[in-house]
């Protein structure tokens, strides 16, 4: 994450889902907003959207086994 952050206001509603969806994928909401926009920018595949998800929703755990 940059340094230096944007406050960008986001109806409450659309707050909530993007929180909800960025917990499921380990992230948090900005490491979230910015991961949508990079895929959007890249096009990158459902396949690959994916496969992120999955990675970010095991570090927690794969950080906690690293340091027992």
């Amino acid at each position: 994450m940059p340094d230096s952050m944007t406050n960008v206001p986001i109806p409450a509603e659309l707050a909530q889902d993007l929180e909800v969806q960025a917990k499921k994928a380990g992230m948090s909401l900005a490491a979230y907003v910015a991961f949508l926009a990079r895929v959007g920018l890249r096009k990158h595949d459902e396949e690959f959207r994916n496969a992120v998800r999955h990675v970010f929703s095991k570090y927690p755990e794969t950080l906690r086994k690293l340091s027992q």
